[in-house]
């Protein structure tokens, strides 16, 4: 079971069991020593970036992906939403439409706020700079 914090509502955890693909919220997080990733509840389908000790993965609803060299994500402005696209080996397998984020009227909303705001610009972030991982998921 990893308890994964709930992306935008710190007051909140969300217990992973990666084995059954389920989720469970929780108030007030247990305290820990290490973040293991977060998770993010979009059109009623979980999404999940995490670290099981070993491996980092990014989990699409029931579908688990190993986050590894051969992956990459986009994530791009298309009109009024985003669009999260994740490719293996340069071909696209994975796709997701949302609402965008973005502020569009603020000028001062930049690409620091989107990563705070957007879990899916964060994990393609994330997906895209592996190398910054093992700080993140330090022990």
């Amino acid at each position: 079971m990893l308890i994964l914090d709930y992306w935008k509502r710190r007051w909140r955890s969300v217990h992973f069991d990666a084995d059954k693909r389920a989720f469970k919220l929780h108030w007030l997080p247990q305290k820990r020593n290490s973040l293991v990733g977060w998770a993010s509840k979009k059109g009623g389908l979980w999404y999940a970036f995490y670290h099981d000790g070993e491996n980092n993965y990014f989990l699409a609803d029931k579908q688990i992906i190993m986050v590894d060299n051969s992956l990459s994500a986009e994530n791009k402005l298309d009109g009024s939403q985003r669009v999260f696209n994740l490719y293996k080996e340069q071909d696209l397998f994975f796709q997701l439409f949302y609402k965008a984020k973005d502020r569009f009227n603020d000028p001062t909303f930049d690409t620091l706020d989107l990563q705070e705001e957007d879990f899916f610009f964060w994990s393609a972030y994330l997906i895209n700079n592996q190398q910054n991982l093992n700080n993140i998921f330090k022990k």
